[in-house]
C-alpha cells in the first residue's frame, strides 16, 4: 500500500465500503469505472439511490477549500459572547431609562441631604461644602447607575432637593415670567420705549424738526400702500396697489430697514449675516431651499424673480424710518391671516418673510440717510387656501416655479 499509494503512510484516510454487487441502477452508469485514489471518492445521496453511490471526484476540487466550511468553534464562542454583552448593555440602558426619571433610593438620599441641614452651594464653596456635596454625588450615581456621568447625577441631584425645599417654585417662576413676557406687557413695553425715544429725539437740535409722531408715521404708510406698481400685477393683468397684492396672496414680501444702498442691503436678510465669533449668533434666513441650503442674493434675483421698492424717500433720523417698517411689517401680519374652525389664527408664513415685528436695536447715526425698502417676489404656487389648515404644507411655497420652504 505504500508504493502504491505513497501518501497512505502519512494520512489516514477514511473509506466506505463499495455497495454489493446486486446494487446496481441504470442511472449508475459510473460504478463499473476504475478507482486510481481512494481520495477521489464522495459519497452522495439522491433521491433516486437510497445508497451511498462512490462517485469519482476531480483532482482539482481536492486543493481548493470548501466554500461551506463550518465556523470554527472558537469563533463561535467569540459571537456569543458579543452578542451576551450587547444584550446585558441594552438590558441595562433600558432598565435605567424606562424605571422612573429618579429612583426612590434617590430620593431618599436627597430627603437625608435635607434633613443634614446642608445648603446647595452657590459661588464661591468651601472645601467642606465640596467634599459633602461630592460624596452625596458618587451616592447618587452607585443608585443610578452607569449610565448617567457624574455631571448629571449632580444636576439631577440639585434638582430633587430644590423641588423637595420649594415645590412649587416652577409654578412661581412660570407666573412672574408670564407676568412679563406676554403679547400685552411686550406691546406696552414696546410703545413705552418709543415714547421716551421720541422725546429724547426732540431735545436733539439738528433732528428735532424731523421726528415724526406715530400718527404722521401712519398716515405716510397709508399713503404709500395706495400706490400702484407695474410689476404688482394680478390674476386677470390688472395692476394692483399695495394694499391689493398683499391682499390678494400673489406675493412673498419682506420690508426693511437699512442705512447702506439699497443694491448692497435689500437681499442680504437672505444670507447668514453677522459675527463668526464664538457666542454671537449669526442671522437666520427666513427663505431656504428645500434642502435647507441658504438662497444668495444673485440666485434670489435670477431664479427666483425677487426685486426692490423703496418705501418713500430716504430720512435722517432712523426713529422715523424704523416706525415705517414696524407699521408696514404689522399691516401685513393682520391682512395675511387666516381662521380656522376653531377661531385660532394662522398666518401666512410663505407671505411674509419677517419673523418678528420692530425686532432690532435702533440707532441714530449722524450724516447717515436711512430708507424702508419691500423685498417682493411673485408667488406661482400655495397651499393658503388649502383646508383644514396644515401648517407644514403652508410653509412651502413656489417662486417663479422653484419650490422653497420658509423657516420661523
Amino acid at each position: 500500500a505504500a508504493q502504491v499509494f505513497p501518501s497512505a503512510t502519512r494520512t489516514r484516510v477514511k473509506m466506505r465500503r463499495a455497495p454489493p454487487a446486486s446494487h446496481s441502477h441504470a442511472e449508475n452508469t459510473h460504478a463499473s469505472a476504475p478507482l486510481r485514489d481512494p481520495r477521489a471518492l464522495c459519497f452522495s445521496f439522491t433521491p433516486r439511490c437510497p445508497r451511498s453511490c462512490p462517485q469519482p471526484l476531480h483532482h482539482s476540487d481536492l486543493s481548493r477549500p470548501s466554500r461551506a466550511r463550518a465556523p470554527n468553534r472558537t469563533v463561535k464562542m467569540k459571537y456569543r459572547a458579543l452578542l451576551r454583552v450587547i444584550l446585558l448593555v441594552w438590558l441595562h440602558v433600558t432598565i435605567v431609562y424606562a424605571a422612573p426619571r429618579y429612583p426612590k433610593e434617590f430620593t431618599e438620599l436627597a430627603r437625608e441631604f435635607i434633613a443634614a441641614k446642608h445648603n446647595i452651594p452657590r459661588g464661591y464653596q468651601t472645601l467642606a461644602q465640596k467634599l459633602t456635596m461630592e460624596s452625596f454625588v458618587k451616592r447618587g450615581a452607585a443608585i443610578i447607575g452607569i449610565a448617567c456621568s457624574l455631571k448629571k447625577v449632580r444636576s439631577a441631584f440639585l434638582n430633587i432637593v430644590l423641588n423637595l425645599k420649594k415645590p412649587d417654585r416652577r409654578k412661581e417662576a412660570n407666573k412672574k415670567s408670564n407676568d412679563i413676557h406676554n403679547p400685552i406687557s411686550s406691546a406696552h413695553l414696546k410703545e413705552t420705549t418709543r415714547v421716551r425715544r421720541e422725546e429724547t429725539l426732540r431735545k436733539h437740535p439738528k433732528i428735532a424738526n424731523h421726528v415724526l409722531t406715530k400718527e404722521q408715521i401712519a398716515a405716510q404708510c397709508e399713503l404709500w400702500l395706495d400706490k400702484t406698481d407695474d410689476r404688482l400685477v394680478g390674476r386677470d393683468g390688472e395692476v394692483l396697489t399695495w394694499r391689493q397684492a398683499i391682499v390678494s396672496g400673489l406675493f412673498a414680501i419682506y420690508f426693511g430697514t437699512t442705512r447702506r444702498t439699497l443694491e448692497i442691503e435689500w437681499l442680504r436678510w437672505l444670507t447668514e449675516r453677522g459675527s463668526g465669533l464664538p457666542g454671537l449668533d449669526k442671522n437666520r434666513p427666513v427663505l431656504r431651499r428645500m434642502t435647507g441650503e441658504t438662497i444668495t442674493p444673485k440666485e434670489a434675483e435670477d431664479e427666483l424673480g425677487f426685486w426692490c421698492a423703496e418705501v418713500g424717500v430716504g430720512d435722517i433720523v432712523n426713529h422715523n424710518c424704523r416706525g415705517k417698517e414696524d407699521y408696514l411689517q404689522t399691516h401685513l401680519t393682520n391682512s395675511t391671516r387666516d381662521i380656522d374652525d376653531t377661531g385660532k389664527l394662522h398666518w401666512r408664513l410663505g407671505q411674509q418673510l419677517h419673523r418678528c415685528i420692530g425686532k432690532g436695536a435702533i440707532e441714530e447715526k449722524e450724516n447717515e440717510i436711512f430708507r424702508v425698502f419691500a423685498s417682493v417676489a411673485p408667488i406661482t404656487k400655495h397651499y393658503f387656501d388649502l383646508r383644514p389648515i396644515n401648517e407644514e404644507l403652508r410653509s412651502t411655497i413656489w417662486l417663479k416655479g422653484t419650490q422653497c420652504r420658509v423657516v420661523h
